[in-house]
């Protein structure tokens, strides 16, 4: 009997689920490639946020038009960036780091589509055990519902500066790129962005240790900038200038420098001095802003007549 419940987009939901939470099949994620554009970017999505996805993985997971990858939920190495590296049609990069973000765990998963659909696999599998791989090594392959932490496989960032440089080399199309807390945001990665994503409209690099005023000298060219982060970095009133004088001051919407221990009264002054469009502030934290800093806000928000959607700031 005909059941109204069942559609095509149910028996696509089953796929992705089975392409997902599927175990070893063997040496077959090539044929992922197969499968059409649109159920590559379903599987992509799910798999990055459900476990450690290596760079041999990914690449049978891009194809030549993928727009958007999140990577939040991934250890980011150069064997993972070099694979995105390739692609040239991304118009979003998603590499947010959390503060207290537990690496997920490498397991030596294999996708293999030929497993959809299959009745073979028993409804609770047994435990699986180690297996090794072609070098004759131990390899331990983990269920996807197996979260449960472990103390010895635990992973961190390790990405150089010159394999973020050959992710953003040739980037035209990139209009968003979130780089909060990631390492190696160097001046020669700034420079890179800087140069090679023209169309770049949101920037955040929140917490990037390395990123200093040189910086935003760097990307002061990005005249389609309407949204910048710099949020508990060193810069000082320094960079503040650079940004009240660069190509896109009469564009930039938001700015967040909360935090920033350096910046001062003066450098508020000389930001509203610069920006004519700004409608969202951030800087609370700041040790060294005064109640000048609200007088100056004060009178750029009467000059301009307009109120901001949002303001946070602290007065020491």
């Amino acid at each position: 009997m005909y059941d109204s419940n069942w559609s095509v987009g149910s028996l696509v939901e089953l796929a992705l689920r089975a392409l997902v939470d599927y175990k070893v099949k063997g040496s077959k994620s090539q044929s992922v490639q197969c499968l059409p554009e649109y159920l590559q970017d379903k599987v992509r999505e799910r798999l990055l946020k459900r476990r450690a996805v290596t760079g041999i993985e990914l690449k049978q997971l891009i194809h030549p038009r993928t727009k958007e990858i999140d990577l939040q939920e991934q250890v980011l190495t150069n064997d993972l960036i070099s694979a995105l590296a390739e692609i040239k049609s991304l118009r979003k990069i998603n590499m947010n780091r959390t503060r207290s973000q537990p690496p997920p765990r490498l397991a030596n998963h294999i996708i293999d589509p030929s497993s959809v659909g299959s009745n073979s696999e028993p409804e609770n599998p047994p435990p699986l055990a180690n297996q090794t791989d072609q070098s004759g090594n131990d390899v331990e392959v983990i269920s996807a519902n197996d979260d449960q932490p472990r103390g010895g496989d635990r992973l961190t960032d390790d990405v150089s500066p010159e394999v973020l440089i050959k992710l953003f080399s040739g980037q035209q199309y990139l209009q968003t790129l979130f780089l909060r807390g990631v390492e190696n945001i160097t001046e020669e990665v700034f420079e890179c962005i800087g140069q090679c994503c023209p169309h770049l409209v949101h920037l955040d690099v929140a917490r990037c240790q390395d990123v200093r005023d040189i910086h935003l000298h760097l990307i002061s060219d990005c005249g389609l900038l309407e949204s910048l982060s710099i949020a508990e970095t060193g810069v000082t009133d320094q960079a503040l200038l650079y940004i009240s004088r660069s190509a896109c001051k009469n564009r930039l919407k938001e700015l967040k420098i909360d935090r920033c221990k350096q910046i001062t009264d003066d450098g508020i002054q000389i930001l509203l001095g610069g920006l004519t469009n700004l409608q969202i502030l951030i800087f609370h934290g700041c040790p060294q802003v005064t109640s000048r800093a609200r007088d100056d806000l004060e009178e750029y928000l009467a000059a301009n007549h307009r109120h901001l959607r949002q303001l946070t700031w602290t007065v020491y």
